[in-house]
């Protein structure tokens, strides 16, 4: 099926380089091929249904980039530097649910590595791509905001039994799935855990699990195949024999948590009710709130007063490594984001298996959204 021309004029182009240029930075060329355990595991599994997928000559399964994000931070990786900032422009491939839409579009963005002064690399990101988006036409607009770390921290610091938070960490970046989780934890378990997982329960070291599961796989021939390791089972089985013997979540915790995650709207609105329902569960977000309050009067320093602004508690991660401040800027008459960005600190540590630890933040604009295309 021919898709409808996505490409921008070379002014355009032009235009949109330079005023991502304005405060430095290297442009850089990213590689179309990545891993793809390496996108799946950091991104999500969620993200494989829109992959394109292909194998190199030894067999391992690559997928072509599904943004800029994470081939401009493994070419930083591979650059040996400690600090840079990265100019990214190229196209990214995602499948679409949609017939007829463009599998492939055109990202430009910028990427930050190493910043001593996270904040004013966070602003700087911002500011850079709010105005690009108003260079090449964005007039009011909305803008989206959250923080890529706030259900971790809801479900770390709740007072929640061990065993539900155990449950709910997992879907923590998947909100739709945690929802699910959470009303599934108020109900009553009627079934009794079975004899192996009942023997695991009993085996406090993780690893004493792990041997048992593995001799009675070896017994029964079924190793062979498996999708997941003997450890992981092992954990699963025991998490699940936990859940089976443990009172169900109460259901004023449960609709606590179900409102917190559901809150949208205008900043101080939301903070104070996150505030407000913290306390009930015993979180205190006052320092959060503050920071917070201090980053939209920032924020809106730097944008037009007839934009928009909107906190989401759970804004939906296509990918799951953001850790931080999230935002995506809307036109008025589309609902495909015209730019989007945000800090993900953890992501360069997780690449590296933790031999570095360097902060990250970057952003994009998608210009055919606003310049034509569908």
């Amino acid at each position: 099926m021919p898709y409808k021309n996505q490409n921008i004029d070379i002014q355009q182009s032009i235009k949109i380089k330079n005023t991502l240029a304005k405060n430095g930075g290297e442009w850089v060329d990213l590689p179309l091929l990545l891993p793809s355990s390496t996108v799946l595991e950091l991104a999500g599994e969620g993200l494989r249904p829109r992959l394109y997928f292909a194998n190199s000559p030894d067999g391992e399964e690559l997928c072509l980039r599904a943004d800029l994000t994470m081939p401009a931070a493994v070419t930083f990786i591979e650059s040996g530097e400690t600090q840079a900032i990265f100019l990214c422009s190229g196209k990214v491939f995602r499948a679409q649910k949609e017939s007829g839409v463009n599998p492939e579009f055109r990202q430009m963005g910028i990427e930050r590595y190493g910043d001593k002064d996270k904040e004013n690399a966070d602003f700087a990101i911002f500011s850079s791509i709010y105005e690009t988006c108003k260079t090449i036409g964005l007039n009011g607009g909305r803008l989206i905001l959250s923080d890529g770390g706030l259900v971790k921290k809801i479900l770390e610091t709740a007072n929640l039994p061990d065993v539900w938070r155990e449950y709910f960490m997992p879907q923590a970046n998947v909100v739709s799935e945690l929802l699910k989780r959470i009303n599934l934890a108020t109900v009553p378990n009627t079934d009794a855990p079975t004899a192996i997982e009942k023997s695991l329960l009993a085996i406090k070291n993780d690893q004493e699990a792990a041997n048992l599961v593995e001799e009675i796989l070896d017994i029964s021939k079924l190793k062979q195949g498996l999708a997941r390791d003997t450890l992981d089972i092992a954990k699963r089985l025991r998490q699940k024999a936990k859940r089976q013997t443990s009172e169900p979540l109460s259901k004023e915790t449960a609709a606590i948590l179900q409102e917190i995650l559901q809150l949208k709207g205008a900043p101080n609105t939301v903070f104070n009710a996150v505030w407000t329902l913290g306390k009930q569960i015993n979180i205190d977000f006052t320092d959060w709130a503050k920071a917070w309050d201090l980053k939209i009067q920032k924020i809106q320093s730097l944008i037009d007063s007839d934009c928009e602004i909107v906190f989401d508690v759970a804004m939906p991660k296509r990918f799951e490594y953001y850790d931080g401040i999230r935002f995506e800027i809307f036109t008025n008459d589309n609902e495909k984001s015209l730019a989007s960005g945000g800090r993900y600190d953890g992501l360069i540590a997780e690449l590296t298996k933790g031999e570095k630890n360097i902060s990250a933040v970057g952003a994009v604009i998608r210009p055919e959204v606003i310049l034509g295309g569908k």
